[in-house]
């Protein structure tokens, strides 16, 4: 699923195979931050803002809900 959403983010169609590649799945996906996104997965600076920020979304999403 998270290949899936990344690959719907705007200039980050070639990164989502990277998520696939490391397993990383919803709850990796809410772990990580902009440091691991740029420098140990190596994702551009642009792609990795757009990606963490999608991060941020959901967690801002979940802490409304409760």
């Amino acid at each position: 699923k998270v290949f899936s959403f990344v690959q719907t983010l705007t200039g980050c169609e070639d990164q989502a195979k990277l998520f696939k590649d490391e397993m990383i799945d919803g709850e990796a996906f809410l772990l990580l931050t902009q440091a691991d996104i740029v420098k140990i997965m190596s994702v551009k600076l642009g792609p990795a803002l757009k990606i963490y920020n999608a991060i941020l979304m959901f967690k801002n999403a979940d802490d409304t809900l409760k």
